[in-house]
């Protein structure tokens, strides 16, 4: 059961994994870098190229591989101009530094890469969205060595399977994903407004914060109003068996903004294939419900202070403002729910179905109050936004 994690490039996170021989692989990048990548710059340790270095040589000697991140879903088109020399200047630099894959959302940086780099393996990044066939049939083509399917069809157990046996590299899914299904955000701006920011092609400042700010507050609210959102993407410890059994062997931990024991915490989960606390501690359910590095801020600019009736200091101090432990999550209590989509098929719509409805009913218990003011939270946040 091979598992990729994202680190945080704490040394202490390495030598905490040495107890789970399943963790093969860490995967990571520089919180800026000319390709870009999908995560808020913010919430990222701010590491330098130095540090990546002994990392790496870190997580070489624990016997494990390491995998950079190159997986904005554009580059502007850098790979086509006169920057492109950028592009592969960067990727002399993870030669000489010995990373050993490269994770992209892009077919013509899978091509360029292995027309160029051929000793890098190249993984085909969740922001590529393959969810069908043809598409991870086309990265093989490619020459991509994993293919990482996209979470929206864990739940098409038949799908799955086809996209598996009609290629012949490795597929990865992963367990920590709980967008909320169908997002309209998740592709075209989302992914798109974080790796803009992280590959400096647009500038960090106090307005690129709502960016994210928009899309994390769409999501909240959104799982707020619909708990059964929360059981449409993910994989619980419980039951990553039933991928198992179909033939799936590498599995992916989205953890690289986490403090080191929540990552071992989903680590350990995983290991022993069980969890019974509060699933927020394992899955970004509500992601504004914990912080990483101290002093890291949800968005980008100057940090906002809380007070007063401001929205926008209000709900980037959610923090504080809300406890998060009266809005648990009963991992235990939702025994069975793959046991569904293993024997039935998944409807295209959620109005033709109640089945993760009445799973939410038996795992969510949130305090009324609590959820009306987080609700509150996020929409007075968004008519701010919207009436600027």
């Amino acid at each position: 059961m091979p598992f990729a994690v994202g680190t945080n490039f704490d040394p202490a996170l390495v030598e905490g994994l040495s107890e789970y021989p399943e963790v093969t692989d860490l995967y990571g990048c520089l919180p800026r870098h000319v390709v870009g990548h999908v995560r808020p710059y913010p919430n990222l340790r701010k590491i330098t190229r130095q540090e990546l270095a002994e990392h790496v040589d870190q997580v070489h000697a624990s016997g494990r591989t390491f995998t950079y991140l190159l997986n904005a879903p554009s580059m502007g088109g850098r790979q086509f101009d006169g920057r492109r020399r950028l592009v592969l200047e960067h990727l002399d630099w993870l030669s000489r530094v010995g990373v050993d894959t490269i994770a992209t959302a892009l077919p013509d940086l899978v091509a360029l890469v292995k027309r160029h780099y051929p000793h890098f393996k190249v993984k085909a990044s969740h922001m590529a969205f393959i969810n069908r066939v043809e598409q991870a049939q086309m990265f093989e083509d490619l020459g991509a060595d994993f293919i990482t399917v996209h979470a929206s069809i864990n739940r098409k157990f038949g799908l799955l399977k086809a996209v598996m046996d009609s290629v012949s590299v490795p597929i990865q899914i992963i367990v920590t994903g709980l967008c909320a299904k169908g997002c309209p955000n998740r592709v075209s701006y989302h992914a798109c407004i974080t790796s803009e920011i992280s590959s400096g092609r647009a500038e960090a400042n106090e307005h690129n914060r709502h960016g994210t700010g928009y899309c994390f507050s769409f999501c909240h609210l959104k799982k707020l109003e619909r708990p059964e959102l929360i059981w449409m993407g993910g994989v619980r410890p419980e039951d990553i068996h039933h991928f198992e059994e179909m033939g799936v062997t590498h599995f992916k931990l989205d953890s690289r903004v986490l403090k080191t024991d929540q990552i071992l915490d989903r680590v350990a989960a995983w290991h022993h294939r069980r969890w019974e606390g509060d699933l927020k501690r394992l899955m970004s359910v509500f992601s504004l419900g914990y912080r990483t590095w101290e002093n890291a801020q949800m968005g980008t600019g100057a940090p906002v202070h809380a007070g007063g009736d401001d929205p926008v200091a209000t709900f980037y101090n959610l923090a504080n403002e809300i406890d998060f432990s009266k809005l648990p999550v009963d991992n235990a209590a939702a025994e069975g729910v793959f046991e569904f989509f293993r024997n039935e098929v998944c409807p295209p719509a959620c109005t033709d179905c109640d089945h993760c409805e009445r799973i939410a009913e038996k795992a969510v218990n949130w305090d009324p109050q609590e959820r009306a003011k987080f609700i509150r939270i996020l929409k007075d946040y968004r008519g701010w936004l919207m009436a600027r």
